[in-house]
């Protein structure tokens, strides 16, 4: 997957140093030039996506829109402000990938279930990180949104780092098979973090050697 070109809204409230705090006083107080970050940020991404989208295109026909706006609880932002000041941005961001013949993910951590069907309205392709611990199960929302790609969902901390490599076969086998991945399609078996130095190579190779043992049984059948 390509590297993310963003909206801005991360920069604002994190990348900056402001932190969430200072950053709401400041929506408060001056929310015109908020409104004038964002817009400046999406213009020079834009230019930046323009610029590199046919390198990309060479090397994978997907990219990440990447921004964080959850807790493990749920958004950060109520429904209200990103309407206004988040999705509009994602939509013009995957309008511009698209017009590259590129597919686009969008990307948070925690738990955005419930905004879903409007970053499905921005037009995404699908979905990628899916921590199931907290509560972004990829099975049970591949059942509920079956024409949208899904990947990640194999827990990147208590499964791959903790685990057994017998657990992450039986994960791996349960995405697959309890969603007739195999059949329809729309699915990446991945972790859902970073393939970090305290994961055991075990682990991974579990989670790969799984997806090929399942594909080889279904071939056979």
């Amino acid at each position: 997957m390509g590297f993310p070109v963003c909206t801005g809204l991360c920069s604002v409230y994190g990348d900056s140093g402001m932190g969430l705090e200072l950053f709401s006083y400041v929506f408060a107080d001056s929310t015109d030039r908020l409104r004038d970050f964002m817009d400046l940020y999406l213009e020079r991404s834009l230019a930046e996506l323009h610029a590199m989208a046919d390198d990309y295109a060479a090397v994978s026909p997907i990219v990440l829109v990447a921004e964080d706006f959850a807790t493990k609880q749920g958004s950060i932002f109520p429904p209200d402000f990103l309407r206004e000041f988040h999705y509009p941005y994602i939509q013009r961001l995957v309008e511009a990938w698209h017009e590259h013949g590129l597919y686009a993910l969008y990307h948070s951590d925690g738990n955005y279930r419930k905004a879903i069907p409007d970053l499905m309205n921005c037009g995404v392709d699908g979905f990628y990180c899916l921590e199931p611990n907290c509560g972004m199960d990829i099975v049970s929302l591949k059942q509920t949104w079956p024409a949208m790609v899904w990947a990640g969902g194999v827990d990147g901390v208590d499964l791959m780092e903790r685990g057994t490599p017998d657990a992450v076969t039986a994960e791996v086998r349960r995405h697959i098979i309890e969603t007739d991945a195999l059949a329809t399609g729309g699915m990446f078996v991945a972790s859902s973090s970073e393939i970090n130095p305290p994961l055991p190579p075990e682990t991974f190779r579990a989670m790969v050697a799984a997806v090929d043992t399942i594909r080889r049984a279904s071939a056979h059948e």
